[in-house]
């Protein structure tokens, strides 16, 4: 027997990304945070709640709503506060990968959500949270990302050798 949480639905399926932002000089301050999330397959959207968590521990609840049920509600987008905001249909999730705002309760678009996490010591790891709040409901979460925006100055890429310049002959 499954066991059954406060209102008689099996606990909640958890997932949670981590995402090492470790390599970042301690002290390094946040300027934004998006979250990309596709997920399939999933009839119940109101059971869904997908939670940011920063290394000091700030949380940043970024999908949280009421409605969108009896159907496939596709989820593809980069939650963002200064993406587009207004949502009123379900169908809008499903954005390609463009940038929207954040949902929260009972479903309404939010251009602040993810700004408590500004400022905050980039440096550590980060979480995603996805959890399902009914058990054995179907799904597929297929892309957890995010994205960690700092001021530093930039790193250029080097291969660690000694040669500047390699050059070579291909003949057949």
């Amino acid at each position: 027997n499954e066991p059954i949480g406060e209102a008689g639905a099996p606990n909640p399926d958890v997932q949670v990304y981590n995402f090492n932002y470790g390599y970042l000089p301690v002290g390094t301050p946040t300027l934004d945070v998006n979250v990309i999330i596709k997920l399939t397959g999933h009839t119940f959207l109101p059971d869904l709640n997908i939670v940011v968590t920063a290394p000091n521990g700030a949380t940043a609840d970024v999908f949280t709503l009421t409605g969108c049920t009896g159907a496939e509600w596709p989820m593809d987008c980069i939650f963002d506060d200064e993406g587009a905001g207004n949502l009123i249909q379900c169908v809008q999730l499903n954005a390609g990968g463009a940038r929207l705002q954040s949902i929260v309760a009972p479903g309404a678009s939010s251009p602040t959500v993810l700004n408590i996490l500004d400022g905050t010591n980039a440096s550590g790891v980060w979480k995603v949270t996805v959890t399902d709040g009914f058990l054995g409901d179907d799904g597929i979460v297929e892309t957890v990302g995010l994205e960690v925006s700092v001021n530093l100055p930039q790193i250029l890429p080097s291969d660690g050798c000694c040669f500047d310049n390699l050059t070579y002959i291909d003949s057949e």
